[in-house]
């Protein structure tokens, strides 16, 4: 069981974290469509609780590798 505090705490963190990766995603965007060409579809990420090392997964628009 979390001790409240804690999970208000945790709750806090979390929503900070959607908030940065909100506020950047435009910029975000942009680069991924001017190195791939591709466009995003969807962004999920997760940060580990062992290693606090974030995992950013792009859904593109068309495979990175294909070519038009």
């Amino acid at each position: 069981m979390i001790w409240p505090p804690s999970r208000q705490v945790a709750n806090n963190l979390k929503k900070y974290r959607n908030n940065l990766v909100e506020a950047g995603r435009t910029q975000l965007e942009s680069i991924v469509e001017q190195v791939l060409g591709r466009s995003i579809v969807s962004l999920h990420t997760d940060i580990s609780t062992k290693t606090g090392e974030r995992l950013i997964v792009f859904r593109l628009d068309a495979s990175w590798d294909q070519t038009d």
